[in-house]
């Protein structure tokens, strides 16, 4: 079973890869990964989320289902002319996402890779599609029930472990992590920040891969991290970034005021 799935999937891509450029692109398969990942270097705890890569036939997203699962209920809500205050309670049974970004291979054209990002007004770039450096190594593992190899490797600034199958060939996985021989189903950065595992696998059911249309501010992936360190360090000159004005200090629980906390933040990419 698990050989002619494979065979299946191979054949299958073979033949979409080579589709014309100009067909509209459909989910060829999904991937969910379970994440923890660290925001600040003084917290210990760690976020959790549920990612999903969508593999299309020459295009990838790679977005936070958290995240969708609130959006999508949020339009719902709004659509029934929901109040703001009343949408609060209505939300709280769903996990919130920490996970910043939504990423997009092959997008808007072949070898460009276009990346969302959460801030409080949200930003976009575009960038070329640069590849880890990778070293494959000894170790095998099975994962989803695919046999995997391991393969080692730098990308700006952190060392990533991963375990990638070449029982599915293409050359994706969470993340910007790719270039490898087959599908990553597992990563985990060396420095404890985040890890990435794949939990379930399944195939398209001939939905269109959707492509962004975004009303987000085009920007750089300088200013992202900028940004992401700025809103760790200090909130307002943050706030102010994006014209508003808010306040140094807070009133906790016990109704004793204090300086709002400053972090150092963690990113995926530190060059």
């Amino acid at each position: 079973m698990r050989t002619s799935r494979t065979l299946f999937i191979y054949i299958f891509l073979l033949s979409c890869f080579t589709a014309h450029a100009e067909q509209s692109d459909s989910v060829l398969f999904k991937v969910t990964y379970y994440t923890n990942h660290k925001s600040f270097i003084e917290r210990t705890n760690l976020h959790v989320d549920e990612l999903v890569l969508e593999v299309g036939e020459q295009q990838t997203r790679f977005y936070s289902l958290y995240r969708r699962m609130r959006k999508e209920r949020m339009d719902s809500l709004k659509a029934l002319g929901i109040d703001a205050f009343s949408m609060q309670g209505m939300m709280a049974d769903l996990p919130r996402s920490y996970y910043r970004y939504m990423v997009y291979n092959n997008v808007p054209e072949n070898g460009k890779r276009h990346v969302e990002c959460k801030h409080y007004h949200d930003l976009f770039y575009e960038e070329d599609m640069d590849i880890p450096q990778w070293e494959i190594v000894e170790g095998d593992s099975t994962i989803l029930g695919y046999k995997c190899q391991k393969a080692v490797g730098t990308y700006r600034g952190h060392y990533w472990q991963v375990w990638f199958t070449p029982d599915i060939p293409v050359s994706y996985g969470p993340w910007k992590l790719s270039g490898l021989p087959g599908l990553i189903l597992h990563a985990y950065d060396a420095k404890a920040f985040c890890t990435y595992d794949a939990i379930a696998f399944e195939n398209g059911k001939g939905e269109t891969l959707y492509t962004p249309k975004t009303k987000a501010q085009r920007s750089t992936r300088e200013q992202d991290l900028k940004l992401v360190k700025l809103s760790s360090a200090n909130s307002v000159a943050y706030f102010k970034y994006f014209g508003l004005q808010t306040f140094d200090t807070y009133t906790d629980r016990n109704g004793i005021v204090k300086k709002m906390p400053t972090h150092t933040a963690i990113l995926l990419e530190d060059e």
